[in-house]
């Protein structure tokens, strides 16, 4: 099966399935390159504006999953003809961070990770974009010859700086206060995200306010949110101070400053 007249897809090889998306390995025929092509049905979706079709060739840097081409195509992926945007990135040999927390034991490179997560932020904010599902899965470790280095993936989830939202979009575990209340689209809730993530990798597995699971649903999960009070419980004293930085409850205090973060980092984990 080609897709886009160039990409061969094996569809033996589907990597993950969603409620509104399929991903599948394929090989460009051009360059002879893996690549992951990701097919997105927006009728039942309602979740892809036209803001990454408009923006995707932008979106280029070393800390960011690079799109190779976006386009519409009709297609059966067994279960009839349907259109589909079609988003072809390449392929990343990696694993989300989620499976390495042991490696996050170690200071300098934890920082390191840090570090190349706020340039693939600084980057995106630049363009005016906000990630808006930034989570442990979705931020890869990769082996590009340079040792291991972090990549931001589901790049088709951005949004534009100030768009008022029309729904709920993120991961609810890792979404800030404002994005439950449908607030204009800022890139402050990505830092809060982040905060969220550097909780999880503190704890090896746990998050701040919970799972949906673990507080009886989505109305309790989001109404510790917007209450902002988090589980400290099983955190440092230094990690509480960098976490307490990301997860401030009014995103206009929020701090979102790169440099500063990790600058707090070294002071807190590594000079001390």
């Amino acid at each position: 099966m080609i897709v886009g007249n160039r990409y061969e897809l094996r569809p033996e090889q589907g990597l993950k399935k969603g409620r509104y998306s399929k991903l599948y390995k394929a090989k460009d025929k051009k360059t002879g390159l893996w690549v992951t092509v990701k097919f997105i049905d927006e009728n039942l979706s309602g979740l892809h504006s036209e803001t990454f079709k408009g923006k995707w060739n932008l979106i280029k840097h070393p800390n960011l999953l690079r799109c190779l081409s976006c386009l519409n195509e009709v297609i059966d992926l067994g279960d009839g003809n349907r259109e589909y945007l079609v988003i072809v990135n390449e392929y990343l040999a990696g694993a989300p961070i989620s499976h390495h927390y042991a490696k996050f034991e170690n200071e300098a490179f934890f920082k390191e990770i840090v570090s190349e997560i706020l340039a693939g932020f600084d980057f995106l904010h630049g363009l005016n974009l906000v990630h808006r599902d930034i989570k442990c899965s979705n931020i890869f470790l990769c082996n590009e010859g340079r040792g291991l280095c972090a990549k931001l993936t589901d790049m088709d989830m951005v949004g534009e700086q100030g768009q008022k939202p029309t729904h709920f979009i993120g991961t609810p575990e890792y979404s800030a206060p404002e994005v439950f209340l449908m607030k204009p689209l800022n890139e402050g809730s990505d830092f809060w995200s982040l905060g969220c993530v550097l909780y999880e990798l503190f704890t090896k597995g746990l998050l701040p306010f919970g799972s949906r699971l673990d507080v009886g649903g989505l109305d309790m999960l989001k109404e510790r949110i917007l209450g902002g009070t988090y589980n400290k419980g099983t955190l440092s004293s230094r990690q509480i101070a960098l976490t307490d930085l990301l997860l401030g409850k009014d995103v206009a205090i929020r701090i979102t400053d790169s440099k500063k973060i990790i600058a707090q980092f070294e002071y807190l984990f590594i000079t001390r």
